[in-house]
Order: C-alpha cells, then sequence, then structure tokens
C-alpha cells in the first residue's frame, strides 16, 4: 500500500489550532489503515455497465424501471445515491430496505450475469444512518458498499471510484470529507494505469435540470479540485432527469437519477455503458416510454 499523502492538508492548516490539526491527523492517519480498493473480474470479451440514481420510491415509476432494467444483463449495476427516500434507513431491518430497494433489485442480482449492486450514497440516505448499509452488504453478498467510498478495479484496466460527494454539504462531516480526499490522493498513482477512469458521486457538478442546478460551495470545490479533469468520465445522479452534461477539462459529465422520482414516466430511466475488448465506450440513456 502506498504511502498517504499529507501534503495538501498540511498546506491548508496553517491557521488551525494544534488541538484541530492533531485530530485532522488522527483521522487521516486512521483512512489510511484500508486502501478501499478491490479486484473484480468478469469474464466476457464485452462489458455492459449499468447506471442507476435516486430510485427508492416503491412507486409506479421505480417498478416499470426495475421491469426494463432486468432485461438489460448487465455486468455491474451502480446505484448513485437517494437509494432509500425519503429519509434512508432506520436500521438494517427497516422494511424500507425490502419494499424500495431488495425487492427490486434482489432479483436482477440473482439472473443472467449475476451483477453485484454497487452503491453509492445521497442527501436523502445520510438523513439516517448510511452504516446500516454496510451491515447490509456483510448480509447480502449481492450489494456492495464495504465503505462510503471504495474503487473498483474491473478486469483490471476498468477502474470506477465511488466517492460520498455529501460530506461536503454539512459542516458535520467536515474530517470524513477530509479523509476521503486524503485516500483519492493515495489512489492516484494506481489510477495511471487505468485505460477507462469512472467517478460516480451523487450530486453532478453541471446540471442543466431545473430541480437543483449546478453544484455549488464545498460539493463543487470537492469535484473540481478532485475529479474533473482527472477521470474520464463523471456519472452523477440527484437530478432527476437523463442528461448529458458536455465536457469539462477532458471529463465527460453525465446524471442518471431517473430511476424512481420523476414526475412523469418519459422522464424515467437509466444510463448504460458498453466497453469491447479494447476498452472504447459506448454510452446510452435508456429511457422509458408512456
Amino acid at each position: 500500500m502506498s504511502a498517504c499523502k499529507l501534503t495538501r492538508t498540511a498546506q491548508n492548516a496553517n491557521n488551525l489550532p494544534m488541538k484541530v490539526i492533531i485530530f485532522i491527523l488522527i483521522v487521516l492517519v486512521s483512512s489510511c489503515a484500508k486502501d478501499h480498493t478491490y479486484k473484480k473480474s468478469i469474464s466476457a470479451e464485452n462489458l455492459k455497465l449499468c447506471f442507476i440514481g435516486d430510485t427508492g420510491t416503491n412507486n409506479n415509476i421505480q417498478k416499470a424501471v426495475t421491469e426494463v432494467l432486468s432485461r438489460e444483463k448487465c455486468h455491474t449495476i451502480h446505484v448513485l445515491g437517494d437509494v432509500i427516500y425519503s429519509r434512508g434507513l432506520k436500521s438494517p431491518e427497516d422494511k424500507n430496505f425490502y419494499k424500495k430497494f431488495w425487492d427490486h433489485y434482489g432479483p436482477i442480482a440473482k439472473k443472467d450475469h449475476r451483477p453485484l449492486l454497487y452503491l453509492i450514497m445521497g442527501n436523502h440516505d445520510h438523513r439516517r444512518s448510511i452504516k446500516h448499509w454496510i451491515t447490509l452488504s456483510k448480509k447480502y453478498p449481492e450489494i456492495f458498499y464495504p465503505n462510503p467510498y471504495y474503487l473498483i478495479r474491473l478486469n483490471h484496466d476498468v477502474c470506477l471510484v465511488h466517492l460520498d460527494s455529501e460530506y461536503y454539504k454539512l459542516i458535520s462531516n467536515f474530517f470524513v470529507g477530509i479523509g476521503q480526499i486524503n485516500w483519492l490522493d493515495r489512489i492516484e498513482d494506481e489510477m495511471k494505469s487505468c485505460k477507462v477512469r469512472i467517478a460516480l458521486t451523487h450530486h453532478p457538478y453541471e446540471n442543466s435540470g431545473s430541480h437543483h442546478g449546478p453544484s455549488k460551495g464545498w460539493v463543487r470545490n470537492f469535484l473540481k479540485n478532485n475529479v474533473i479533469g482527472k477521470f474520464d468520465y463523471l456519472i452523477s445522479g440527484h437530478e432527476h432527469h437523463l442528461s448529458d452534461e458536455g465536457v469539462k477539462d477532458g471529463t465527460r459529465m453525465l446524471i442518471s437519477g431517473a430511476g424512481g422520482n420523476t414526475k412523469k414516466i418519459e422522464d424515467a430511466g437509466y444510463l448504460v455503458f458498453d466497453l469491447d475488448q479494447n476498452f472504447n465506450v459506448k454510452y446510452e440513456f435508456r429511457r422509458l416510454t408512456k
């Protein structure tokens, strides 16, 4: 495991009280204990990766999107946050886990290519403890959520970095947010060997939708400094639509937040990446129709 890089944090700590600096260093050192990097192999010449966000409503739209997704034959499924509306999970035994998540996606994870369900958390999930999902991922092997942020190296060359952008919405998450940035610094060298680099966050950087608009404040600074220009793709949810927001400093920005909380059925759907054996990427939004 590579050594931790504390340079950026040290540069920003000049004016902080010593007790605060010591606490930050403790957090950073503890974040170095695990690298949160996982290697997965899929025996297929071409890969199909599916991205769906803002799902957990258990309404007719989520059910319709799930039905189409069940026929997609994805190799992996990545859920981009707001897994459970409107206040996350009360506990690992919360009935909403079944009604708004497992009853929909559990059967998909057990058929065809048996895709793992890779999760990140959104603002609604953070309204209660997201640690319940870590517990559930230990109970259900189809769910992959070992930590709020983690790297998946798929067939060695496709790197998907799952991040928690909600950390930068509240001052109470300041220290865990620093830990995540430090972790990104730590995997920077490893990411250089990836043929395709994909960052997944709940909050988008740019957003043409009318519900939330572009990210602001600390969230925007986090994405600007740590994602934009460093990844080939940024795939996000949060805005309840499907959109291609263009390219910023070499990073293609895509939004797939239409998995269950759209107002109209024709706005719902998800995003599909097809990768051939030479790692050429073709992406397409699967939009539902009436």
